[in-house]
């Protein structure tokens, strides 16, 4: 058994593909094989407390996952002095409309939406942009370019399909529809984790894309509602478009894959 142990050890050591494909598999067993059925036994009838330990505990696995297996370098940059003005005017803006959204539609879903926004945008975040997004830029040869777009585009579809576990709650269209729209939000996410170098900054856009749809939808979807496929579709190459858009255009080209670059030549003198 010891010798089975020490061999897996030195497999994920030497196997840096290895290392993302069996972090990404515990934390999809964690959400499926032990807190979809347990918490749902244990929490009956107390969907926010149920959500709430859930999304943290997964927070608490993938950065112990992080700090012991993947190692990815996730950048969290400190803002400058001359950005502290902008952050201030974002936040306003963003205060503002939040402060209207809720006057206008139905303002009993605030705290919905805020606990919503929380508990998805820091773990999910922090998983697919700050773990997966990072490792794949950190460790794929090749140009900047080419490292930028394929680590964009397979985060994002990791993304996305992490979505299918919400098949336990809701009809399959509606999940693939979900799963759809994930891939195409993760092409933005990842874009501008990309372009800014700073997760932060995806984190506040996801937090805050989320608690608008709250915010007007409220939490799951319709039974009986059908899926406009069209639209999803639509919705689906625009967001890709943005994304592509975004990490390819301004001055400030693959800051994030510069800076692991920059980051790992310091490391290695």
């Amino acid at each position: 058994m010891e010798k089975i142990l020490l061999a897996s050890k030195q497999a994920l050591k030497d196997h840096i593909w290895l290392r993302m494909i069996v972090t990404i598999l515990i934390i999809e067993l964690f959400d499926e094989a032990i807190a979809s059925p347990l918490f749902g036994m244990i929490f009956t009838h107390h969907f926010w407390i149920e959500n709430v330990i859930y999304k943290g505990l997964e927070f608490l696995i993938a950065f112990v996952l992080n700090l012991k297996l993947l190692k990815a370098n996730i950048m969290i940059a400190r803002s400058k002095r001359e950005n502290i003005g902008k952050l201030i005017v974002l936040a306003t803006v963003i205060i503002f409309f939040s402060v209207l959204m809720i006057a206008l539609h139905h303002p009993t879903r605030a705290w919905e939406a805020l606990t919503v926004g929380l508990i998805a945008a820091i773990p999910e975040e922090f998983i697919w942009r700050g773990m997966v997004l990072t490792y794949i830029g950190q460790h794929m040869s090749g140009s900047i370019r080419f490292r930028a777009i394929w680590a964009l585009s397979i985060s994002s579809l990791l993304f996305g399909m992490y979505h299918l576990g919400n098949l336990h709650n809701q009809s399959l269209d509606s999940t693939l529809a979900q799963v759809l729209q994930t891939i195409g939000l993760g092409m933005i996410l990842g874009a501008i984790y990309i372009k800014s170098g700073n997760l932060l900054n995806s984190m506040l856009f996801h937090f805050s894309w989320d608690f608008f749809v709250t915010l007007v939808s409220g939490v799951g979807s319709k039974p009986d509602s059908t899926i406009n496929w069209t639209a999803n579709s639509l919705i689906f190459v625009a967001f890709c478009i943005i994304g592509f858009i975004t990490v390819m255009s301004g001055d400030r080209k693959f800051a994030l894959i510069k800076n692991l670059d920059s980051e790992t030549s310091i490391a290695s003198k």
